[in-house]
């Protein structure tokens, strides 16, 4: 039986955590790039990087950042939030990289 709080928080993080192994092939827990425990931003760019290569990703770091806190209470509270975050980032790329494919997401 699970002992941990649940609530929006938990569904912002498995989202996170989706978004990052859809487009990174890793996971939030990754010892490869995790392997002291913390997520910072920079890890997930380099995570990132291996997926999305030639694209800037600091937007969408700096949401799946937020989206992956440990502390739930500086977690992005709501999946509408990092929705907007990633739509926003997605617009930007597609705006300064007119020519590049990608996710529709």
């Amino acid at each position: 039986m699970m002992s941990g709080s649940i609530g929006n928080f938990t569904d912002v993080y498995g989202v996170g955590a989706c978004l990052l192994w859809i487009l990174s092939g890793r996971t939030p827990a990754s010892q490869t790039f995790f392997a002291d425990g913390k997520r910072s931003r920079s890890q997930i760019s380099e995570c990132l990087a291996l997926g999305l290569k030639d694209l800037d990703t600091t937007g969408l770091s700096i949401g799946l950042e937020a989206a992956l806190a440990e502390d739930f209470r500086k977690r992005t509270q709501t999946v509408d939030e990092l929705l907007r975050v990633v739509e926003s980032w997605g617009q930007e790329t597609l705006d300064s990289n007119p020519s590049t494919e990608i996710l529709n997401l």
